[in-house]
């Protein structure tokens, strides 16, 4: 039976980080090591998704050529339909469709209560695959990061944000240790550095366990009301081969998931035209006077 984790705040619907506030982080940040011409060379200039943070004397990522598609509420849903959002057969075929493809990543949050005896942390829960620690960059302080074999097992294991570390073990020495997630344990195999200051309070989970132990619907509370929200994953991150591909693998996904899906629950962003926008936005600067 599936379970649904209820959430006792107001909370939007858990959609991919994707946003275009989101974006727009990133693509300052990958900006500020960045001439402004070389917008003018797509090839060079890529999409920092997880950039490191600003340490004494830290290395600009090379930012990455990528689509994203994320999951929405419909603007036209009917009082009745619970489920709509991106699917994991989405997530297939857009692997088989798109010929300069170098990696995939699904992702599905929830927010969610960390517990560990009497320690409470609030952190975000993302149930992805391996290559979302490749795609974002994420170094891993102490134990591993996700397998394959942990997807095809639906291990009850998870990798922990710096932030969600120190607050839930402060001795720091968390591996092979259990944190429980609504009425569920899992066993912390892998602890994150705190370069990436964005992926403090993330836990991670393989998404194969997150979707079978906590399932696909979430219930927020709004305004003394109950809604019923149910979708398989919150986002796709799609990185292609050249800067080049970004636009052209943009149009694919759209008319591909148009004639998918009805509802119009889901967004695509082309990140090569949000880094334009984003760069023509920014000051000019001149000479002094």
């Amino acid at each position: 039976m599936t379970n649904t984790p209820t959430i006792s705040r107001t909370l939007p619907v858990p959609v991919f980080a994707a946003t275009k506030a989101a974006c727009s982080r990133w693509v300052v940040r990958g900006l500020a090591s960045l001439a402004t011409a070389v917008l003018c060379l797509p090839t060079v200039c890529l999409l920092t998704v997880c950039p490191p943070a600003a340490a004494a004397g830290p290395r600009e990522m090379p930012p990455k050529p990528l689509v994203l598609v994320e999951t929405v509420v419909p603007p036209n849903r009917s009082a009745g339909q619970s489920r709509f959002g991106l699917t994991i057969d989405d997530y297939h075929a857009l692997v088989q469709t798109l010929p300069t493809l170098v990696r995939a990543v699904p992702t599905r949050t929830l927010q969610q209560d960390l517990r560990v005896g009497e320690r409470l942390q609030t952190g975000q829960l993302i149930g992805t695959t391996p290559e979302y620690a490749d795609l974002h960059r994420c170094t891993v302080e102490t134990g591993r990061f996700l397998t394959q074999t942990d997807l095809d097992r639906l291990r009850n294991v998870a990798v922990l944000g710096s932030g969600v570390t120190q607050r839930l073990f402060p001795s720091g020495d968390a591996v092979g240790q259990c944190v429980r997630i609504g009425r569920h344990y899992v066993v912390v195999i892998g602890t994150l550095t705190a370069d990436d200051p964005t992926s403090r309070l993330n836990v991670y989970l393989p998404l194969s366990t997150m979707r079978s132990r906590l399932g696909d619907r979430v219930v927020t509370r709004t305004a003394g009301a109950f809604e019923l929200q149910e979708f398989e994953l919150s986002g796709i991150e799609l990185e292609l081969a050249a800067w080049t591909e970004v636009s052209p693998a943009a149009v694919i996904v759209r008319k591909l998931l148009e004639a998918r899906h009805q509802d119009q629950s889901y967004r695509v962003i082309d990140t090569l035209k949000t880094l334009r926008a984003l760069e023509a936005e920014r000051p000019r600067t001149g000479s002094t006077p």
